[in-house]
């Protein structure tokens, strides 16, 4: 298993910023959306061909996590392969094979982001604020049922909120030398920054 932690949850959940937040202020490795990207490309579509759609983002995705195999460091990634089952579950079609066939546990902790509660079409995501109910208790049981432990995250009344939550969360789950001071560090610092830095995430 690798030191992945995953963070996800339906669209319009903050995911990408706090993943962002944790890479570029904190300096944790960490892996980008893949369905974000494969879209944002305009030659697949999950609403067009799901199939296709799937298998790109599950190769992707394992091609990047690839990157980090035996790394003690721990990543943060905006979503994980497992996210595709979730997908499959939310919209009522079979789970094809080639997610099948990919192992759990996989990642050490998957934390579940409750939506915000301002819901932003952006271009990209095409999902409802109804479907995005229904996809986050789908992306808990498809962790869940790949023995992915999950953690779920509500919404909170600052981003550093829940920066801290997940923090400490990762250091009481993961036991080890170093996690507290690492986490110490982290949260030293960014105590530290501008409010306006902050808002710039």
């Amino acid at each position: 298993m690798s030191e992945n932690i995953v963070l996800t949850g339906p669209p319009c959940a903050g995911k990408s910023t706090l993943v962002e937040l944790l890479g570029r202020l904190a300096g944790f490795p960490t892996i980008h959306e893949m369905a974000r990207e494969i879209i944002m490309e305009g030659k697949l579509h999950p609403m067009v061909d799901p199939i296709s759609f799937r298998r790109e983002a599950k190769t992707r995705q394992l091609s990047y996590e690839s990157l980090f195999a035996g790394s003690q460091e721990l990543v943060f990634q905006d979503r994980g392969v497992f996210d595709g089952i979730g997908y499959c579950y939310a919209t009522g079609c079979p789970v094809p094979d080639f997610l099948q066939v990919v192992d759990g546990p996989r990642y050490k902790l998957a934390f579940l982001l409750e939506e915000l509660p301002s819901y932003e079409f952006d271009g990209v995501r095409y999902e409802n604020q109804e479907f995005a109910k229904v996809l986050r208790h789908s992306l808990e049981r498809a962790y869940m049922e790949k023995g992915v432990p999950v953690v779920h995250v509500p919404v909170m009344p600052s981003l550093l909120a829940r920066v801290r939550f997940i923090m400490e969360t990762v250091c009481c789950v993961l036991q080890g030398p170093g996690r507290i001071r690492q986490r110490d560090e982290f949260m030293s610092r960014l105590s530290r920054m501008p409010m306006e830095q902050m808002q710039g995430v």
